[in-house]
């Protein structure tokens, strides 16, 4: 079946939860982004080091980060320009819209065209 139209952010942020991260899992594979972490590592409650394999259709990409200080954006969108990447930080080309999204999440946020 064909997926949906749809825009994708997945945000994981210093102080995104092992449960969050594992809950994502199935939804994500469900639109079509498959997500292997290799390694989480914790110090307390905020994650500390993560490293993960994320691929799609047109996509396929190995990210690790140590430490983790910032937001670790993956996009992948279909309504409108069609974009998929990883970014250390909010990407400069989102819309202010985008941005304050990524900004308020910590784990995913689909959204369908009308």
């Amino acid at each position: 079946s064909k997926l949906k139209e749809r825009d994708l952010i997945f945000v994981i942020r210093p102080e995104t939860t092992r449960k969050t991260l594992n809950s994502v899992l199935e939804s994500l594979a469900e639109q079509g982004v498959t997500v292997n972490y290799t390694n989480i590592e914790y110090e307390g409650d905020r994650l500390k080091a993560i490293s993960m394999t994320i691929t799609t259709a047109t996509y396929s990409g190995s990210h690790s980060h140590t430490p983790v200080d910032d937001l670790l954006v993956f996009y992948d969108f279909q309504l409108g320009d069609k974009k998929t990447g990883f970014e250390y930080g909010v990407p400069d080309f989102f819309t202010a819209k985008q941005r304050k999204n990524a900004n308020s999440i910590s784990g995913l946020l689909i959204r369908h065209s009308n």
